[in-house]
């Protein structure tokens, strides 16, 4: 599921939370600006490349002080992007040079330019500069999506950062005036939805608007895009987890992959607990749903194994239980922090289950610190 901003950058969060977002603004801000600053911020790096290169060629500088320039220059704006740096004045810059800069028609006549006033090897220092800068940005990036990853589950690359940014942006200028407590200010910029926001009659207006005014924007949704969850629109169909995998037996299995699957979650199964392990490796699942008694390993001592492993990984026990609170306190007891699902189970708590695991999620990712994405832990 994604959403995409008038020049077409795909941003991969379900169109529900974004839109509930942008609601939150409508109509001080509509849709389309908000699209159109991320699609700004998105361009940092390149405005900050051309004004460089711009600059360095008019001063005549040198071609290894071009490339340097260039390149740091460049990395800056990644930087900046990346870890949410506004400078005043910087994001509407960005906006503009992006409804110019398609085609690469700046860049044609900046090389132009240069060739003509310096000379080819400020030209070639320029491209060495912008080439390396890429490559450098490039692994910025990975590791920062492999940080956000490890400390929030969320696969978040520059394009997911950049709009919410943009909604942070937007949201603190409008929340300006009159004058409000800092904690009141934190709590307006926060990034995490409820379900009740969610529903599609919430953010109907937000949406509509934009049909409205912008519709070949919103042509490029599908109606996987924009579909709920077939039990009710307060549900998001592909919420922040993506990946479950399923242990229990196989006609069990085969509902529970039944249910979450049609609500947009990639689903894998086993009925060998002993091949759990294995596969959070392979597979990386977010949440594993595991059977309490099975023949090959239990449930408690597989909890307590996938957690010592895979910190990251959430999970439900499934029941029947003789004694739930026993249960809860044994793990609770040894530091394990799971959610429980008693059976028989209805499609609707199963659902609910899952979905407790989601909560809050997102309103880690500016908080997000070091560490490497999901792995197994050597012992």
């Amino acid at each position: 599921m994604a959403i995409y901003t008038p020049r077409g950058l795909r941003i991969s969060l379900p169109a529900p939370y974004a839109f509930a977002l942008m609601q939150r603004l409508y109509p001080t801000v509509d849709a389309f600006k908000v699209l159109k600053t991320t699609e700004g911020l998105q361009s940092v790096p390149s405005m900050l490349t051309f004004l460089s290169g711009l600059v360095c060629f008019y001063l005549r500088l040198s071609p290894y002080h071009v490339c340097i320039c260039v390149f740091s220059a460049s990395v800056a704006g990644t930087v900046l992007t990346l870890f949410g740096v506004i400078v005043p004045g910087l994001p509407r810059m960005a906006t503009i040079y992006s409804y110019i800069s398609g085609l690469g028609l700046l860049f044609g006549i900046l090389v132009f330019y240069g060739f003509w006033v310096v000379g080819w090897r400020a030209v070639l220092g320029f491209g060495i500069g912008s080439v390396a800068a890429g490559i450098v940005s490039w692994f910025l990036q990975f590791w920062n999506a492999k940080k956000i990853y490890a400390k929030t589950g969320q696969r978040l690359l520059l394009p997911e950062l950049n709009f919410l940014n943009a909604y942070r942006l937007h949201a603190s200028v409008t929340i300006a005036s009159p004058p409000i407590s800092y904690e009141e200010f934190k709590k307006r910029i926060d990034v995490s939805i409820s379900q009740e926001e969610m529903k599609g009659e919430n953010w109907k207006e937000c949406f509509n608007d934009l049909a409205v005014k912008w519709p070949a924007v919103v042509r490029r949704f599908t109606e996987t895009d924009l579909r709920p969850s077939e039990h009710g629109d307060s549900r998001l169909a592909v919420g922040t987890l993506e990946r479950i995998l399923v242990s229990h037996e196989e006609a069990v299995n085969e509902v529970i992959e039944e249910i979450l699957s049609s609500s947009g979650y990639e689903v894998k199964t086993t009925t060998h607990p002993s091949e759990v392990l294995g596969l959070v490796r392979e597979f990386a699942p977010d949440l594993v749903l595991i059977k309490l008694v099975a023949p090959e390993v239990n449930g408690l001592d597989l909890s307590e194994q996938l957690v010592v492993r895979f910190p990251k990984v959430k999970i439900v026990i499934v029941g029947p239980f003789c004694d739930l609170k026993w249960t809860e306190t044994y793990l609770q007891d040894r530091g394990i922090g799971c959610k429980f699902l008693d059976a028989p189970f209805s499609r609707n708590e199963l659902l609910d289950v899952v979905e407790s695991q989601e909560t809050g999620r997102l309103t880690q990712v500016a908080e997000s610190g070091g560490g490497p994405p999901i792995r197994e832990r050597s012992s």
